[in-house]
């Protein structure tokens, strides 16, 4: 089932307690953009669709697939993954993993107007925070998101990957963000059924 939490003029906001392929479209377009502007042979849909497909099949843990809409089209995702985050992730020490959650493919169509700052802050984060979370851990081999990341919490661990062919090294940071921290930014959750 699908709920819209907020809608303003331009975006809807909207929750799914499941998770579809089709909601890798904007990791599709990333991959696609890449081709034209400089590919660094690292294809995220292909391994975002290996992780989901094996998530899928765990039966601890669900996925909440949060999709920020332009009309009808899928402007945006962030895919996350609660319950037995150990099972999924295996990098790094969870605290309180009965209260703690892991974001996962987060991925913009229309980079650069703080839409997905504000997506963060003003609804992700607080509707986890209401329903009593503690942690986020988010993983990142985006350099360019690394400063996002840093606004919400802290680097706990780098790593370096090699991408698909092993042509590049690919530098990754996995950031805890404690929503306890957080402030503002809150808006009114709608509670609707989306279309």
């Amino acid at each position: 089932m699908t709920k819209e939490l907020y809608s303003n003029s331009e975006l809807r906001f909207c929750l799914s307690d499941e998770f579809k392929m089709e909601y890798l479209e904007p990791v599709g377009k990333y991959v696609n953009w890449k081709l034209q502007n400089g590919w660094d042979d690292y294809n995220e849909l292909y391994h975002a669709t290996e992780y989901f497909t094996k998530a899928m099949a765990n039966k601890n843990v669900w996925i909440h697939s949060h999709l920020m809409m332009n009309k009808s089209d899928l402007a945006c995702v962030a895919l996350i993954v609660g319950g037995n985050l150990k099972s999924v992730e295996n990098r790094i020490e969870i605290q309180n993993e009965e209260k703690s959650l892991l974001l996962k493919y987060f991925h913009i169509v229309d980079k650069g107007k703080g839409n997905g700052q504000k997506w963060l802050k003003e609804i992700i984060f607080p509707f986890y925070k209401n329903l009593e979370y503690q942690h986020f851990y988010i993983g990142s081999s985006h350099p360019k998101s690394f400063a996002l990341y840093e606004k919400f919490g802290h680097c706990i661990y780098d790593y370096n990957l090699l991408s698909d062919n092993n042509l590049h090294e690919r530098i990754g940071k996995i950031f805890r963000i404690d929503l306890s921290n957080l402030t503002g930014g809150q808006i009114k959750f709608l509670n609707k059924t989306a279309d």
